[in-house]
């Protein structure tokens, strides 16, 4: 189908009236290839009677320009030009200022269905997402456009009448996979669904700020986590993993203690609420805990950095479970505690060495309240209170009083720097900016803390089955999440002898950690992964010496075998992405920003080879970065 040349003639059908059967060849090949739509859309039923959709309401009509090109409009409002839409996409694909890629793109809003038609005529291999919130506009479409050679496509993905957060979640998901997908939204669909599209930018545009931040965490801390991780491959072998605690406490209220300033009204009554939910807290809330007199039921702790280990160093718990990831900061392992638990890692080298094994995965959205959210629900829990959740500065305050970070600042202090400077460099620090809290009110908030919000309604709306209250109206707003008084769950039916004897039970199963079988397996999986980088090593450095040799061929001039030197650095290329150790390096491997320092005009292959050397060179080192840190360690290892 060519889209691209200008049909001035007879319309091809008459005009106001779609080709007949035209909606049955879309609709039978629609229900081949995506039968899931199709039940959505009770379409199946019209498939069998070879019937038209049912009655669109009239506020959608199929029109047509002169010329016989079916249009849509909406209240009068046309989806595309009224005049030549087919010669509107060709040129909006023509102009680079677009954005299209050929290897595929987003379709926010299928509309008259001319720029997807289009694009699909010009990259016959793209990846097609189309991305329609009117389920009306689809069924119009489905009437006025032969669609199949969308339909048709292998890689093209529908999605239509879903929620625009959905939508925006699976084309990160589809990102995150290696897709190249630039989103495109026809002008004039803004004012159609006006509404669906905002919220759909909006969560492309924070999951696009969270993937940049998740970059540059990985920039800056890559080789700290890769130092940690290595320093507890001992620890891994033999703790447990949180699999034992999968829905113990199913129907139980759990208190969730995060460490913002509204802590300090719920400290009163944390004796009285241990008697009636599981307590969770996380690092930073273990001082005020155990201010209160309180030892929680479980810690978690899931930063690598030191001072999130600064948060409980001297402290104790001996009546608390910890619960930590494989890549926290060493030290962490000498908490006093009930026991250690390791949830699933959250790096590759981690997983790797997991080898599959069900440790229990937990969610990560930059910040441990989130993680200790999802291991409350991963408890069972339900309703799950929350508190010192705030997600912003009450009061131009940052933590509960007496954190680490209050005492800190005081520490430090000084004629002219006070702790009320250090503070006021907090707020100042992270784009602040004032936002609408639980109440209605507005709260300072920041970029970061906005984006953990924006996680906590996501995953509230995901699992509606865990109630989420908190218990202070003084924080940000999340949507799907309510206030409560303390008072309610501290009035609750006493639960504490159920919750201790359950805990006891696991504390005597789990006794002793990972039994024998476990710890060779995760000794054979670090064995594995000592030859894998070797041989990612080796595979990097020959084909780094192979770009040297074909670089210097081509600054003097001479053939020295480019096309072959091509050929071979493909294949080496298609073994890297095959080989099972690629991911690993993932945490220390980073992009050269360096350019080929000769001419390029001059010589262009030797541009290429220089930077693919340096890339490759990038990859054997990152390799031997990761063997040397797991060689320095591997006498942690035990041989059950």
């Amino acid at each position: 189908m060519n889209l691209n040349s200008e049909n001035d003639g007879a319309p091809p059908f008459p005009a106001g009236s779609p080709p007949p059967g035209l909606f049955t060849q879309n609709l039978r090949v629609l229900c081949e290839r995506f039968p899931g739509l199709a039940d959505m859309l009770s379409l199946h039923n019209g498939m069998q009677a070879g019937a038209e959709p049912a009655a669109i309401p009239s506020r959608y009509r199929l029109e047509y320009t002169r010329d016989g090109q079916p249009l849509i409009s909406v209240d009068g409002f046309f989806l595309q030009s009224r005049y030549n839409p087919r010669r509107e996409a060709s040129r909006t694909l023509d102009d680079p200022a677009a954005g299209f890629s050929p290897e595929g793109c987003v379709f926010a809003g299928l509309g008259s269905g001319y720029f997807c038609l289009e694009y699909a005529a010009r990259f016959p291999q793209a990846v097609i997402v189309i991305l329609e919130p009117d389920v009306h506009v689809f069924l119009l479409c489905m009437q006025a456009q032969d669609l199949r050679p969308v339909f048709e496509r292998k890689n093209t993905v529908l999605l239509v009448g879903m929620r625009a957060r959905d939508c925006a979640l699976t084309v990160e998901k589809l990102r995150e996979a290696g897709a190249c997908l630039p989103v495109f939204r026809p002008p004039a669909l803004g004012k159609i669904s006006a509404d669906w599209f905002a919220e759909f930018a909006e969560t492309v545009r924070r999951t696009q700020e969270k993937r940049n931040i998740n970059h540059n965490t990985l920039k800056r801390f890559g080789g700290l986590w890769l130092r940690n991780m290595a320093k507890n491959l001992g620890e891994m072998q033999t703790r447990c993993g949180i699999t034992p605690f999968a829905g113990v406490f199913a129907g139980f209220p759990v208190l969730l203690l995060a460490a913002g300033p509204s802590l300090d009204s719920v400290l009163p009554l944390l004796p009285a609420l241990r008697e009636t939910c599981v307590v969770v807290a996380v690092d930073t809330a273990l001082r005020a805990c155990l201010r209160a007199g309180v030892q929680p039921d479980f810690l978690v702790l899931v930063d690598p950095q030191y001072w999130n280990y600064r948060h409980i160093a001297g402290l104790s718990a001996g009546r608390t479970f910890f619960i930590t990831e494989s890549a926290a900061w060493p030290a962490v392992f000498r908490f006093p505690c009930r026991d250690i638990f390791l949830c699933a890692s959250l790096f590759p080298m981690g997983r790797f060495l997991e080898g599959g094994g069900d440790r229990g995965t937990l969610g990560a959205g930059g910040s441990v309240a989130t993680t200790a959210w999802d291991f409350a629900r991963y408890l069972g829990g339900n309703p799950v209170y929350a508190a010192g959740l705030d997600l912003g500065y009450p009061d131009g305050k940052t933590h509960f009083h007496g954190a680490l970070f209050e005492e800190k600042a005081h520490t430090e202090s000084g004629r002219l720097r006070t702790a009320e400077t250090a503070a006021a460099g907090i707020l100042a620090s992270g784009g602040a900016f004032r936002a609408e809290d639980t109440s209605g009110k507005t709260i300072l908030t920041d970029r970061r803390l906005s984006l953990y919000s924006w996680w906590f309604e996501t995953a509230a709306a995901a699992h509606p089955e865990t109630q989420t209250r908190r218990l202070s109206d003084s924080g940000l707003r999340i949507p799907g999440i309510s206030a409560a008084d303390p008072e309610e769950a501290a009035a609750l039916p006493p639960r504490r002898k159920d919750i201790d004897r359950i805990l006891e039970r696991i504390r005597t199963e789990t006794a002793g950690g990972q039994d024998e079988s476990a710890q060779r397996a995760f000794l054979a999986a670090e064995q594995n992964l000592l030859r894998g980088l070797e041989e990612v090593r080796t595979l990097a450095e020959n084909a780094s010496r192979l770009c040297t040799k074909a670089l210097r061929s081509a600054e003097s001039g001479r053939d020295g075998g480019g096309a072959q030197a091509l050929s071979a650095l493909d294949e080496a290329a298609a073994a890297l992405d095959r080989h099972p150790v690629k991911d690993v390096l993932a945490m220390t491997f980073t992009e050269s920003g360096e350019t080929f320092a000769g001419n390029p005009e001059k010589n262009a292959a030797g541009s290429f080879f220089a930077n693919a050397g340096r890339f490759y060179d990038k990859i054997a080192e990152s390799a031997a970065v990761n063997l040397r840190a797991l060689k320095k360690n591997a006498a942690s290892l035990k041989n059950p």
